[in-house]
């Protein structure tokens, strides 16, 4: 009970805190939006479990589990606080069956397992050579596996501390891994392999990622959005609440990385019923034939593309993309600026559709898009 009431107060400052931490974030459509899936990951900080937490929130149902070094349970507090994150003690040397008897039943019922399979913490510029455990479990599962880079967290909150920075942070997630048919351990050897040369390629892309890049993987999560608006919907134009939810967490991941208004996530967001309706809405017979951002009106694409620069990276634009591995690779530390509060008008939201939005398990009515001023 105690770990269940700590994760219900947490979990809403986790994706406040990573949104504000959002610099770029490409690759979402690459995670199964159901059914079990293996996360495989860079790991440089704590905060990495707040990044993958809130990206698969924003994106799919299913909890997400987390397996941990057995240190982290000695103390009450820190067991408590583990236990609320959904982890589970891992010898890290030498991992029992108990673990992948585990394993297999977070996968079997659905749902999502986090592996860093260098085993701990690096220092952030270059990764720890991978274990062979992480991929043991992920083959035994026959579930997809998924690969994802992230960059600067190791600067976001550093490894020792309990403070958060300024910094901000990159993401890139890769296409699943194919698996072979090979004999296990030789089937292991090669996931391992496939999996370090796929991480370093994702962390040098979410690192060298300009504001065109920016702008572009906003307009793919408006895309998603629609996407998922689409797969949702019953009959009578119905979406439920928690799917509503995981919309508008998405929703505030575009704007983050985008800083501008985005025309394709004004649209999603009027579909979800957020924005003042326009006075020349599309008539709601033609709700159902929008199948995504690429339905917006194009004389509004138009003029907010022309009237609106393209933001600054705060990665660091003037750093020349690398051409080596991360291992290799050297470079200025990124500026520390303030991120800019994206989530001023959540509270607020949050507020004024209290009294009007149903609880979670319940439904709600779509309102048709229009032209956003």
């Amino acid at each position: 009970m105690l770990a269940a009431a700590i994760r219900a107060a947490s979990t809403p400052v986790i994706h406040q805190q990573v949104v504000r931490h959002l610099d770029y974030l490409t690759g979402l459509e690459n995670i199964p939006r159901t059914g079990p899936v293996v996360i495989v990951a860079n790991h440089s900080s704590y905060a990495d479990h707040f990044m993958t937490l809130t990206l698969l929130h924003a994106l799919r149902p299913g909890q997400v589990w987390y397996p941990t070094k057995a240190e982290a349970f000695e103390t009450f507090g820190s067991r408590v606080w583990h236990e609320s994150m959904n982890c589970f003690s891992v010898q890290r040397d030498a991992p029992s069956d108990a673990i992948f008897i585990k394993a297999k039943e977070v996968l079997d019922a659905g749902n999502i397992l986090v592996l860093y399979p260098e085993g701990t913490r690096g220092p952030g510029d270059q990764l720890l050579p991978f274990k062979s455990g992480a991929f043991r479990m992920a083959l035994a599962s026959g579930a997809p596996v998924v690969p994802i880079g992230m960059w600067n967290l190791h600067r976001v909150l550093p490894k020792g501390s309990s403070r958060v920075t300024n910094e901000v942070a990159a993401v890139a997630i890769g296409s699943a891994l194919h698996i072979t048919q090979a004999e296990p351990r030789e089937a292991i050897t090669t996931m391992r392999h496939d999996a370090q040369r796929a991480i370093e390629a994702l962390i040098l892309q979410a690192r060298s990622a300009t504001a065109a890049d920016r702008a572009q993987a906003a307009i793919h999560i408006a895309d998603l959005m629609g996407q998922i608006v689409l797969e949702n919907l019953d009959a009578r134009g119905n979406l439920p609440a928690e799917v509503r939810q995981r919309l508008m967490l998405l929703h505030s991941m575009g704007r983050a990385i985008s800083r501008r208004n985005e025309a394709s996530l004004q649209i999603q967001h009027a579909r979800l019923g957020d924005s003042r309706p326009s006075p020349r809405a599309i008539p709601s017979r033609a709700w159902h034939g929008l199948p995504s951002s690429t339905g917006a009106p194009p004389a509004l694409l138009r003029k907010t593309r022309a009237t609106v620069s393209p933001p600054t990276s705060r990665l660091n634009p003037t750093l020349p993309p690398p051409d080596g591995p991360v291992a290799a690779t050297k470079e200025r530390a990124p500026s520390s600026r303030t991120p800019p509060k994206t989530l001023n008008w959540l509270p607020r939201l949050v507020s004024a559709s209290a009294k009007h939005s149903p609880k979670v398990g319940s439904t709600t009515k779509l309102k048709p898009p229009g032209h956003v001023p």
